[in-house]
């Protein structure tokens, strides 16, 4: 699923992980039985199979806040009765939350989009130069703020320059 259409008429997009409007949940009756399939010594990519097992997704609009469940091979809709529901779904962590950023040129013409609780941008049609430019300067902002969690930028293929906050 790459888009998809809020009742309000928003796009939402699903193209990028660490959407502050996305989240994956778990049945309770579920839970525990999870648990009891992940486990430290396994591979990351075996643990990260079992999560896909169990979870489900939701979506929040940010034009309506409107909650959009998928499940069951269906989707179904909820319109929160309460005011001041935006970001229900956003991490705990609130503005402190490690976001990403990337950087990409290929073809002759360079991309850098970033997301992190505090803001999110996308730049396209950049030289190289000018991507260079503003990928060092976001990558040094948000490095400073400690709210990166990883971050990548590609020329042609090739990767330049790699962060990782879990690899330092």
């Amino acid at each position: 699923m790459a888009k998809f259409n809020c009742r309000c008429g928003y796009t939402i997009s699903d193209g990028l992980e660490y959407m502050s409007n996305r989240a994956h949940y778990i049945a309770n009756q579920d839970y525990w039985d999870l648990l009891d399939k992940l486990e430290p010594t396994q591979a990351w990519e075996e643990n990260a199979h079992h999560l896909a097992q169990y979870c489900r997704q939701i979506y929040q609009c940010p034009q309506c806040n409107n909650l959009i469940f998928f499940a069951k091979g269906s989707r179904f809709d909820f319109n929160p009765l309460s005011d001041n529901t935006n970001n229900l779904l956003s991490s705990y962590l609130g503005t402190q939350w490690k976001g990403m950023l990337r950087g990409h040129y290929r073809k002759n013409t360079g991309e850098v989009f970033w997301q992190t609780n505090l803001e999110s941008g996308f730049k396209q049609g950049l030289t190289q130069a000018e991507l260079e430019a503003l990928y060092y300067r976001k990558f040094e902002q948000l490095n400073a703020q400690q709210i990166l969690r990883d971050a990548f930028l590609e020329i042609d293929g090739e990767t330049v320059h790699k962060f990782d906050i879990n690899k330092i």
